[in-house]
């Protein structure tokens, strides 16, 4: 009976109204699961968990934001990351999921969701929301070293290495190429400059 009222719900609401209400219609669903026969509802509750997870996180309800992620993963099939359908959700709920166990300080689940995501992301680009997961999870487990290492490899991914130790020749060649650079703009020039626009680069 609430798999049908909950079905009603998802055909007749808008998406605005889907995400207003997502912790009602998405609770109508919650433990009935077994009853969605096609992968298309199934994807689509896994959305709707998304969605509740997303409102359940911004709340700091952490530990159901959790499980409203952990479901979604759940209703996906086995190969959803190779599926150009659900490779969008499957990146969404993995790195939520991620992201509320590093807030509940669940350092080895962050490990392995985020070698999940890097494992099968298609590019840099959906790789580096994890790669600020594993940074801030290292971070919280007081591991520095490994975070710092970790950030300088990410910038040599995006273009920027940055050299592991830094002497005085180093400090001098970067100040006098950053001078060089700023040596015919005005203050109002450099407030006029437009922001970053290669992603690469505002990472």
């Amino acid at each position: 009976f609430r798999y049908m009222i909950g079905r009603k719900l998802i055909d007749n609401f808008s998406q605005d109204e889907l995400i207003e209400h997502a912790f009602l219609v998405s609770g109508l669903f919650y433990g009935g699961e077994v009853l969605l026969q096609t992968m298309k509802e199934r994807e689509q509750i896994a959305e709707l968990y998304s969605i509740a997870g997303g409102k359940a996180a911004h709340s700091g309800a952490f530990e159901e934001a959790a499980e409203y992620f952990r479901k979604g993963i759940n209703l996906l099939p086995p190969d959803h990351w190779q599926q150009d359908s659900l490779y969008s959700i499957s990146h969404q709920l993995y790195n939520c999921l991620a992201e509320m166990e590093c807030c509940l300080g669940n350092t080895s689940e962050v490990d392995q969701l985020c070698t999940k995501i890097l494992e099968n992301s298609r590019s840099l680009q959906d790789q580096m929301r994890a790669y600020d997961t594993q940074i801030y999870s290292l971070s919280y487990r007081n591991e520095m070293n490994e975070a710092v290492r970790l950030g300088l490899d990410v910038l040599g991914k995006l273009g920027e290495p940055v050299p592991r130790r830094v002497g005085t020749f180093i400090n001098i060649r970067e100040l006098i190429t950053t001078r060089r650079m700023l040596k015919r703009l005005t203050w109002e020039d450099v407030l006029r400059l437009r922001p970053l626009r290669k992603w690469k680069k505002a990472a």
